[in-house]
């Protein structure tokens, strides 16, 4: 099991964009510690947004993308 190592919205930074012709929202954050809190960060903001969220791996990596 993964545990994500404790830190603070202070530890982070973020950037929102909004793409003028599409309204497209891209959010960014900077900052966090290891790839292992990066998954577990993604997956707890997806979940308290109310998005299914399945990370995209080799398990549902489509062989025809190029």
């Amino acid at each position: 099991m993964l545990y994500m190592n404790y830190f603070s919205s202070e530890d982070l930074d973020c950037v929102c964009y909004i793409e003028e012709k599409t309204n497209n929202v891209v959010i960014k954050f900077f900052g966090i510690p290891n790839n292992d809190s990066a998954h577990l960060f993604t997956s707890y903001i997806m979940m308290r947004l109310g998005f299914e969220y399945t990370p995209f791996g080799e398990d549902n990596f489509s062989k025809s993308v190029h």
